[in-house]
C-alpha cells in the first residue's frame, strides 16, 4: 500500500465503507487521530496501541534497525501497520504505518511525495493534493501542520 493512496475515494455511497467520521459527523466506531505532517519525519511511524489491529514485522523491525529522535536517541521499530482512513473532506485513504515508541504520529512528507502527491505548506495551514486531483486539507496547530484522520 502507497503511504496515502492516490486513488482516495470520495465516502459516497459504496456499499462497502467503513463507518468513519468525516466533516464532524459523528459516526459510531471511528476515532479521531491527529498526526503531523513532518518534512524531517524518515516514514509514517505511531506509537503501538494508536490503531486497532495487528503489528506485522517489517524489514526494519526485523533486521533490528532504529530510528533517531530529534535528541539523538535511538527507537527500535517494532513493526508496522496498514491503516485505512478517512480525511475531515470523506475521502478514504490508507497508508502503512511504522510502529515505534513516539511521542505523537508523524506522517512524511518524503513518503506523500514519492506516492504522488503534492504537500503544500502555507502561514494558516496548507493541504495535500492527492494524484487522483482530491484535496485533503492539513491544519496548522501550535506551530506544526496536523492531519485528521477518521480510523475504526
Amino acid at each position: 500500500m502507497d503511504p496515502l493512496q492516490a486513488d482516495c475515494m470520495d465516502d459516497e455511497g459504496d456499499a462497502d465503507d467503513l463507518a468513519l467520521n468525516a466533516l464532524d459527523v459523528k459516526t459510531p466506531g471511528a476515532v479521531l487521530i491527529e498526526a503531523v505532517v513532518d518534512s524531517g519525519a524518515a516514514d509514517p511511524v505511531a506509537k503501538a496501541g494508536t490503531f486497532a489491529g495487528k503489528v506485522a514485522t517489517s524489514s526494519m523491525s526485523k533486521s533490528g534497525r532504529k530510528y533517531r529522535g530529534p535528541d539523538g536517541t535511538r527507537i527500535p521499530n517494532e513493526g508496522q501497520q496498514e491503516v485505512q482512513f478517512t480525511s475531515d473532506e470523506g475521502h478514504r485513504c490508507g497508508m502503512t504505518w511504522q510502529i515505534a515508541d513516539v511521542e505523537r504520529p508523524l506522517i512524511a512528507v518524503s513518503h506523500l511525495s514519492a506516492a504522488g502527491n503534492k504537500v503544500i505548506f502555507t502561514k494558516m495551514g496548507g493541504e495535500m493534493n492527492i494524484a487522483s486531483g482530491k484535496k485533503i486539507k492539513i491544519q496548522r496547530k501550535g506551530g506544526v501542520y496536523v492531519l485528521r484522520v477518521w480510523v475504526p
